[in-house]
């Protein structure tokens, strides 16, 4: 169910091979949420896995990649060296934790669908996109999504009203004309200090907005 090989006679990218490399409890946890349906939403991913085959993000298991990246940092602390090396590291951890602690992947599944479904309440369709360019296009971010993510996975999603909804929106359109956030989302974004940056202050958004 879970096989999604490389068949394209191209070189695997990270995400391939990490998948090939680490045949364990959390790496079926990360196929099994890359497919819940407000995620899918998120990232216009079909559920459809026939017409998902023909996705970029699906084809290039970046879509696990993305779900990697939210637990990876929300415990960004841990980070040392390079990003994709602590993408590997994490993973190979989190599945050798999955063996010892046996309520662990309940507790990540939970914090990942209040994110998801948090994330696609407040912000639809339009969830993950950075400011337009020049040309008035607006592409999802990345770095972006890891932030507003992380901010929201502690939130029950049952308590977000229209209202607060709208606040949360507002708050966070507002980081996006913040020159520190902005930079963050930007330049260096797979750094300590960015992603410090980017979680902290969307943290404190989504307080404000949403826990208050």
């Amino acid at each position: 169910m879970f096989d999604r090989l490389n068949t394209g006679g191209v070189t695997a990218n990270d995400m391939e091979i990490r998948n090939a490399i680490y045949r364990a409890p959390f790496t079926e946890c990360l196929h099994e949420l890359s497919r819940l349906e407000a995620f899918c939403l998120l990232w216009n991913i079909p559920r459809d896995d026939i017409e998902a085959e023909r996705n970029k993000l699906f084809q290039q298991m970046d879509d696990l990649a993305l779900v990697l990246r939210f637990f990876a940092l929300s415990e960004y602390q841990n980070m040392g060296g390079r990003f994709r090396d602590y993408l590997s590291d994490f993973m190979r951890a989190r599945n050798q934790a999955y063996n010892d602690n046996k309520t662990l992947q309940k507790t990540d599944s939970e914090r990942f669908v209040r994110a998801a479904r948090n994330s696609w309440r407040i912000f639809g369709d339009k969830a993950f996109l950075r400011p337009p360019t020049k040309d008035g296009k607006r592409q999802r971010s990345y770095p972006l999504a890891d932030a507003i993510m992380v901010a929201l996975a502690e939130v029950d999603p049952n308590s977000v009203t229209e209202e607060k909804a709208a606040g949360a929106r507002e708050l966070f359109d507002q980081l996006l004309t913040n020159d520190e956030f902005l930079k963050a989302i930007s330049t260096g974004t797979n750094g300590k200090g960015a992603i410090h940056t980017r979680i902290t202050l969307a943290k404190q958004a989504a307080r404000d907005a949403l826990l208050d």
